[in-house]
């Protein structure tokens, strides 16, 4: 699946199968604004990252990493952060 995450929220779009649930919305638009850089929030900047998550069948986040970078890296950080949380 891949987890597209960003200042409004979380959007899922899966790899194959079916569209899978976002549970946690809430909890997620919270560490979006808990992670977000301040610096690019201070200066207006805001970005999308793309995420790759392989979450197991009992829904443990096993990996993360970066499938489509923002532009930022601190952006991209703060993404990967998010997705493992």
């Amino acid at each position: 699946m891949v987890q597209r995450i960003g200042a409004a929220g979380a959007e899922l779009v899966p790899i194959s199968g079916t569209q899978p649930d976002l549970l946690n919305r809430s909890e997620v638009a919270q560490a979006l604004e808990r992670e977000y850089p301040p610096r690019l929030r201070d200066q207006g900047i805001s970005g999308t990252t793309r995420v790759t998550v392989l979450v197991t069948e009992t829904g443990r986040v096993e990996q993360v990493e970066v499938s489509e970078s923002s532009g930022h890296p601190v952006l991209d950080q703060a993404a990967v952060r998010v997705a493992q949380g």
